[in-house]
């Protein structure tokens, strides 16, 4: 097997002696006029040239490093691949025989459930043909009257139990009327939050359109920023 590319740490010090001044002469800026204005405009430059610099620097370093996690990260999948299939059909059939042996559990306990609450009418129907015999209509009338017990027989599925793996059930949820779920935004605030998800489209939308953007409830913004030269 071929050897990790080793990456050597470049010397920084001389660099990292400049960030203190720097930023300090950052703070420092007062613009009052256009003088000053353009001395903070220099200054962003300084350190967009510094800061590529640095870059430069560090280039090489960085592309052996990205090359090897690249290498390292392909034979990963090319060694891990064939065990992710065993684990992907393994998973499927293990998973269709739970659903057969949970299913088969609950219609058998169906039929036992069923079973008890029918021998449980026999019984409270002979106990008031009982009591009638005795001649105590009231009493048989009483038991007649009420609710047969609804037993709980729980019927345990035929499924294996192995340390360290089970089944589980993630939820999603899923959109079916879109119109019903705005409206329900619209008129909840805990649900405002939703939007994030959507904000990334928006804005591509935003930046693509511009002013021109139209979408009710919705308009595009323009931020400022400011970009410095590397000369």
């Amino acid at each position: 097997m071929k050897s990790v590319t080793t990456i050597e740490r470049p010397d920084t010090t001389e660099i990292e002696a400049e960030h203190a001044p720097i930023v300090a002469e950052a703070n420092a800026l007062v613009i009052v006029d256009a003088a000053s204005h353009g001395a903070a405009i220099q200054l962003g430059n300084r350190a967009t040239a510094r800061k590529a610099v640095i870059e430069g620097m560090l280039k090489p370093a960085t592309d052996a490093a990205h090359k090897a996690h690249r290498e390292l990260t392909s034979l990963r999948s090319t060694l891990c691949a064939p065990f992710d299939r065993v684990r992907e059909i393994c998973g499927g059939k293990a998973l269709e025989w739970e659903r057969k042996a949970r299913a088969a559990a609950a219609e058998e306990q169906r039929k036992r459930e069923e079973a008890a609450r029918k021998a449980e009418e026999e019984r409270q129907l002979q106990d008031a043909m009982a009591a009638e015999a005795a001649g105590d209509t009231e009493q048989a009338e009483q038991i007649l009257a009420e609710a047969p017990a609804a037993p709980v027989i729980p019927v345990a599925p035929d499924i294996a139990k192995v340390e360290g793996s089970s089944s589980r059930g993630n939820w999603k949820a899923e959109v079916v009327d879109f119109a019903a779920f705005l409206k329900h935004c619209a008129t909840h605030e805990e649900c405002h939050g939703y939007v994030a998800a959507v904000m990334p489209v928006l804005n591509a939308l935003a930046r693509s359109q511009r002013d021109l953007l139209r979408i009710p409830g919705v308009r595009a913004v323009r931020e400022e920023s400011m970009a410095f030269s590397k000369r």
